[in-house]
């Protein structure tokens, strides 16, 4: 039964997004909040767009049901601060708020999407920076990339993305690359349309305040990573690569490759030499030689595909161990 959702509305509702919700909410009540919300506990939603509030009722554990009261705060267009009180034991900022929140995200993303068929974080972005009287600037040399990378150690495999400023040469060619950190309103005349709104999500994924890349993990990476498809400048490891295209879903399974070292990693089947898979949820793959990249459909949970995909190489003198913790806690 799909929950009882209320909106009191008007053209421009109270806008935000998954990735705002990391600023306010612990690691560990985003999950269970995201678990809540995906076995559809949220049993009933009510949003008022002109008081900011959001009135929830959840199902807990042991089929108790709790209400949530969530006042959201704006500044300058964007959230700067949500206020979830809730009758549970946390009493604030919980899960259920989370899977609260959740829900009226996703509704009105797919609300948003049917009336104007754009991303609707994207299309409301741009209408905001629209200024009246404004000209398009003329056209420049200089340009914004981003680069994907994978770091892989003990604990496993991360993609990341590394924002750049380059200049074109009249070769074709690309000039020295240099890191770019700068904020997402800025005015530069290398801005393109789509570079303000690609960082404004990069930030979003930020940690602390790190200037270096960004980590690209989970759904929120997945999201990210569809943006900066969209830019037509995203590229892999380096910027003569093929810039990565939209691509048709393709289907996989999981199993266990040898290395060199006969240490083991769990890869996905039938895909060619030229393939990798990207560990964000849903994963994705990418031909690294066309730039075709797309999701990658495991015939698993897209949270335990991703999970598996990032997983480290296994050591010989612990495969055994590793094989029947899989097969002990996955065998449904």
């Amino acid at each position: 039964m799909r929950p009882e959702l209320v909106i009191r509305s008007s053209i421009f509702p109270m806008h935000f997004s998954y990735t705002d919700l990391h600023r306010f909410f612990k690691p560990a009540f985003l999950q269970r909040g995201r678990d809540y919300f995906e076995n559809g506990r949220v049993i009933k939603v009510t949003g008022n767009d002109a008081k900011h509030l959001i009135q929830a009722s959840v199902r807990g554990s042991g089929n108790r049901t709790y209400d949530a009261q969530i006042h959201l705060k704006f500044g300058k267009g964007s959230i700067v601060g949500i206020d979830g009180n809730c009758s549970c034991p946390v009493n604030y900022n919980c899960k259920h708020v989370v899977a609260s929140l959740l829900y009226y995200i996703e509704h009105l993303a797919s609300q948003q999407e049917d009336l104007f068929g754009l991303p609707a974080d994207k299309w409301l972005y741009q209408l905001k920076a629209v200024k009246p009287g404004q000209t398009t600037p003329k056209p420049s040399s200089e340009l914004l990339l981003y680069i994907l990378g994978m770091k892989s150690g003990p604990s496993g495999h991360q993609l990341y993305v590394d924002s750049v400023k380059t200049r074109l040469l009249k070769e074709g060619e690309y000039a020295e690359l240099k890191h770019y950190s700068g904020i997402p309103e800025s005015r530069a005349s290398f801005m393109r349309d789509d570079d303000n709104f690609t960082l404004l999500v990069l930030n979003s994924l930020k940690s602390g305040h790190s200037n270096g890349p960004v980590l690209l993990a989970g759904d929120p990476g997945a999201r990210a990573l569809n943006v900066l498809i969209d830019t037509e400048r995203c590229h892999w490891m380096k910027a003569n690569s093929p810039a990565l295209r939209h691509a048709d879903k393709i289907s996989s399974t999981l199993s266990w490759r040898f290395l060199a070292d006969a240490s083991q990693v769990i890869q996905a089947d039938n895909l060619g030499q030229d393939y990798i898979t990207l560990p964000v949820m849903p994963p994705y793959y990418l031909n690294m030689k066309t730039g075709d990249c797309g999701i990658l459909d495991c015939h698993i949970p897209e949270k335990m595909a991703s999970i598996l995909l990032a997983s480290p190489a296994v050591k010989p003198d612990q495969v055994s161990r590793v094989r029947k913790f899989l097969l002990d806690n996955l065998k449904d």
